[in-house]
């Protein structure tokens, strides 16, 4: 009577063969999905690198750009350029035979006396090391490790 029930109870063979394309069909649709995904990010990543691409020819462009300009610059204050601008302009050049010193009251030239003696006097610290790196790699080791809590029989056990 049992071999009776289990036999009540079994699927016909069209219902399996649906069942079996089902579950296909379901791993066809996830494949699907994993490669929609893939593609999706992929063409993300591509599109990131043509805009990176892009950014990166402008910013040469940019970098050339400042280049020219200081070219130009240098150009236009050479010595040779600057001194054109200025006999065009109309001054001349002059001599120190030429110049012309005015004494002015209460201004006393500065000397290399008047420099401070130290860096202290300025503001600066005398010493700019710390005290932690002025100490050798054996101070560190033995002033961190306290021996006495070992014996030297332990140590060399």
């Amino acid at each position: 009577m049992a071999h009776k029930l289990v036999n009540a109870y079994k699927q016909a063979p069209w219902r399996k063969h649906i069942q079996r394309l089902g579950v296909y069909l379901v791993l066809l649709v996830g494949l699907a999905l994993v490669a929609g995904f893939y593609l999706y990010v992929t063409e993300n990543a591509a599109a990131a690198g043509v805009a990176i691409q892009d950014l990166e020819w402008e910013k040469g462009r940019i970098d050339r750009e400042i280049a020219t300009m200081h070219t130009n610059i240098a150009y236009l204050t050479s010595n040779k350029i600057m001194k054109q601008r200025a006999l065009e302009l109309g001054f001349k050049s002059s001599t120190p035979n030429d110049a012309i010193y005015i004494p002015v009251a209460g201004y006393h030239k500065k000397g290399l006396t008047d420099l401070p003696s130290n860096t202290a006097s300025i503001g600066m610290p005398n010493n700019i090391l710390q005290p932690m790196y002025t100490q050798s790699l054996w101070d560190m080791i033995t002033n961190n490790i306290n021996f006495s809590k070992f014996s030297l029989k332990e140590i060399f056990k």
